[in-house]
């Protein structure tokens, strides 16, 4: 094991090894880690209390180093999460003297200019920081500079990183921009960003876009409370793919997995709950559960498994009872599609808020096409 990549969430860690050859997902980076060079170990804390967060990426990052590893924080690149939280714990547990953040993500319309996360070209102002990535960094008392586009592109960047410590946050707009950070990191700096700098530290060498899989329908599961991601459910319903809807008053756990599996032999079917229904974010994990064991049940009816949403993927892995996953492809920039050790299905992941409306509709048409 080379580098060990710590991520907040499963979808964000299968795409930040999807560039390196051979990679794998820990699902559980409590336990045994897969055999490969470069692991993404999923520390699930995104969504936990901050300190049970801290906790996890401590301890993920003192295995690595014990391991020999080199550690790469991964964060999300619309800065969801205890962003400031695991990355100050990153940088204790490693003792770093420098910490390099490099937020961008060009090939998924995020960009970081004047320090500000844009996606779309847009400044990120949902955010209580406004995508102000220094400021939320200062929140856990750590010491900030940014660094512009015209310093990172400038000759020296690796000698600028030696001479320096504290915190740097780096503008990017380009691959080359993310490049450039990638290769100045000096040894024993910690470097922070998103799947586009772990992609630079790849090599760029961003994994096939064809993958084999079995003949059989799909099944893809809606986990996700965006409005994208809704948007793409009914792309999938307008393509001609069946919907099974579960609602909190309605189908209870052995009619859903009844309902899933018969659906599948008449061909494509899109799992969700009812859209219909308001949103109750207090059950979002029973919700998950719900959809997840459903989608178990009917996994090996399925040649293609895909779930949107990191807590709806690792929900299903879990029913699936994985410990791992082994990316193989990158059919869209922030679409990753693996294998399942144990299973024939390709396990296809998206982050809820990537892509556009046709996206999953069209990654897995393509997808299908590369049948055996």
């Amino acid at each position: 094991m080379r580098t060990v990549i710590v991520a907040d969430d499963l979808t964000g860690a299968a795409d930040s090894v999807v560039a390196f050859a051979g990679a794998a997902v820990a699902l559980d980076p409590e336990h045994a880690w897969p055999d490969a060079c470069v692991v993404a170990a999923d520390t699930d804390s995104r969504y936990a209390p901050p300190e049970v967060a801290q906790a996890r990426v401590r301890a993920a990052v003192r295995r690595a180093e014990r391991a020999g590893a080199r550690v790469v924080k991964k964060i999300d690149s619309t800065l969801r999460g205890h962003v400031a939280a695991e990355v100050a714990a990153a940088a204790d547990a490693l003792g770093a003297r420098l910490v390099v953040v490099a937020p961008a993500f060009p090939a998924t319309g995020r960009t970081t200019v004047g320090g500000v996360v844009h996606v779309d070209g847009r400044p990120l102002s949902e955010r209580r920081h406004g995508g102000d990535v220094a400021a939320l960094l200062g929140e856990a008392g750590m010491r900030v500079r940014t660094m512009g586009l015209a310093k990172v592109r400038e000759p020296g960047l690796d000698a600028r990183f030696a001479q320096t410590g504290g915190v740097i946050v780096c503008d990017g707009e380009t691959d080359a921009d993310l490049d450039a950070v990638a290769a100045a990191v000096p040894e024993g700096a910690l470097l922070v960003g998103s799947g586009g700098v772990t992609a630079a530290l790849a090599g760029r060498a961003r994994a096939p876009r064809a993958v084999r899989v079995k003949s059989g329908p799909s099944l893809v599961v809606v986990g996700s409370y965006s409005d994208l991601a809704r948007s793409q459910r009914l792309a999938l319903i307008e393509a001609g793919w069946t919907p099974v809807t579960l609602r909190p008053d309605g189908l209870g756990p052995d009619e859903a997995d009844k309902a899933v599996r018969d659906a599948l032999t008449k061909g494509d079917v899109v799992l969700s709950v009812d859209p219909d229904v308001p949103v109750d974010r207090s059950r979002a994990f029973a919700t998950a559960q719900a959809l997840a064991q459903a989608a178990a049940c009917a996994a090996p009816d399925a040649a293609v498994l895909a779930a949107t949403g990191g807590e709806t993927a690792r929900a299903v892995l879990a029913a699936l009872g994985a410990a791992e996953l082994r990316p193989v492809g990158e059919p869209e920039p922030g679409v990753v599609a693996s294998r399942v050790p144990g299973t024939d299905a390709l396990f296809v992941t998206k982050a809820g808020a990537f892509g556009d409306r046709e996206t999953l509709a069209r990654v897995l048409r393509a997808v299908s096409d590369q049948e055996e």
